[in-house]
This record gives C-alpha cells, sequence and structure tokens, in this order.
C-alpha cells in the first residue's frame, strides 16, 4: 500500500492486480498487470512498480532480473527501467516478507533492491532515485566477508536498507542471526541490534518506516491471550520518533 499525497489517492497491489481508491475508500479503478508485484511507491509524483524475476533459465546457469515499471493514471505501463541483472551457476532464490525498498525524505526518494540469488556479491549499496535515473548513494560496508555455504546460501542476506532524516537502518541476516544495524549520521555511529530495538519491556521490536522526513517508525508486537477460547488476537502497534 502507497499513498499519493499529491492527489490523496491510495495505491493497494494484490499479486498482479493494482487498485486505486480514494481518500473515503471509495474503489475507483483496478488493472491487472503481466506480472507479480513484489513493491512499489510513489515518486516524483508517479507511481512505480518493482518486478524481481528469479531464476530466469539461460544457456549457461539463470538469471536474476529486477526491473521498474512507471504506471499511468490509468494503472497502465508507460516505461520500463532496467535495474539490475544476475548470472547465476544455480537456480535456486530466497525471498523476504517485509519489502521496505523505499525511502522518501523530504523531495529526495532513495531505493534499495536486494537480490536473493546464489551470488557471492554483496549488493550492500542505497540508491537515490532522480528523473528514472539510479545513483548510488550510500554504500554499507560489512567486515564480515561474504561467502557461500554448501546449500549456496548467502552468509550475509540484506533484506531493506531505509534512509529516514537523520538514520540509515538496514534489515540483514548473518550467519544465522536475523539482525538490524542502526546508523546515526550526525554522530557516525552505527549499532548492530540482534532481533531488534528493544522495548519498554525488554522486548526486541522491528521499526519500519512511517514519517522518515521526521525519524518517525512504527512496529508491531503481537498481544497474549487471556483466554484463547474466548478472545481474539489483537496485534499492539507502537509509534516511535528516534532522537
Amino acid at each position: 500500500m502507497t499513498i499519493d499525497e499529491e492527489s490523496n489517492l491510495l495505491y493497494v497491489a494484490s499479486a498482479r492486480k493494482l487498485y486505486v481508491y480514494s481518500k473515503e475508500d471509495e474503489l475507483l479503478l483496478e488493472n491487472a498487470l503481466s506480472f507479480n508485484v513484489n513493491a512499489f511507491s510513489v515518486l516524483e509524483d508517479k507511481l512505480f512498480v518493482l518486478r524481481q524475476e528469479l531464476s530466469i533459465p539461460q544457456e549457461e546457469g539463470f538469471l536474476n532480473r529486477a526491473s521498474f515499471y512507471e504506471i499511468n493514471k490509468s494503472l497502465d505501463v508507460v516505461d520500463t527501467i532496467l535495474v539490475r541483472e544476475v548470472k547465476l551457476k544455480s537456480g535456486s532464490a530466497s525471498d523476504f516478507p517485509i519489502k521496505n525498498y523505499f525511502s522518501t525524505v523530504g523531495l529526495d526518494h532513495f531505493v534499495y533492491v536486494p537480490d536473493f540469488g546464489s551470488q557471492i556479491i554483496l549488493h550492500d549499496t542505497l540508491y537515490k532515485f532522480k528523473e528514472k535515473v539510479l545513483t548510488p548513494f550510500l554504500k554499507l560496508n560489512f567486515e564480515t566477508k561474504q561467502v557461500l555455504d554448501k546449500g549456496g546460501m548467502k552468509k550475509i542476506q540484506i533484506y531493506n536498507v531505509v534512509n529516514s532524516l537523520s538514520y540509515v537502518l538496514c534489515e540483514y541476516y548473518s550467519e544465522s542471526k536475523y539482525m538490524i544495524f542502526i546508523y546515526e549520521k550526525e554522530s557516525a555511529i552505527g549499532f548492530n541490534l540482534q532481533k531488534g530495538v528493544l522495548d519498554g519491556n525488554g522486548n526486541p521490536v522491528v521499526l519500519r518506516p512511517l514519517d522518515l522526513g521526521r525519524d518517525i517508525f512504527y512496529f508491531v508486537q503481537q498481544s497474549e491471550y487471556s483466554d484463547s477460547e474466548t478472545e481474539e488476537q489483537n496485534p499492539m502497534i507502537g509509534i516511535v520518533q528516534l532522537k
């Protein structure tokens, strides 16, 4: 889900379909694309959809391809931007359900596109998006050397990179551990946190982007049942501003 603040329209995606809603929750338009929507966002007042094609058979090995598709007001594709092509020996690939690939701070847009194939190169660059061109903006330098295990799985797998006004957050997997890296720009100090940031009760939570121009994030915690037979489990949503 993403919001076009200029037109006050809400865009929703489900598999191959795109939906447009008004601020009164009225369905205005829908359309089916010829491919699945992996992620999408409004960038420079235009809707862009990310398509990630995995393990495309080639004469020698396989290919992973990531592309942006510009979508017009009628929800039709009008332009394509190739982001990356990765050649692979093996067709194995993984995925991650949460896709925080887009960051907006003021008028600036940033994009991170992971690759989940069995390639030893670590894709650790955050890009700035301007006039449909991706320019390297920030590189995360991991001290641990990237290797593949016997099953072709990466030692380090980056899932998401989020850029806010004062912080950079990186969500990644390293040596069987789920990690969050938080970097404060002004002090140039970074913290590696296993499983997430600790809340007031000492429980780890994962921060998700809400208003990056003001360093505001949210997190979701599953509540515990008092009586699982009579009560419906409702998650607790917390909103925090990083200082």
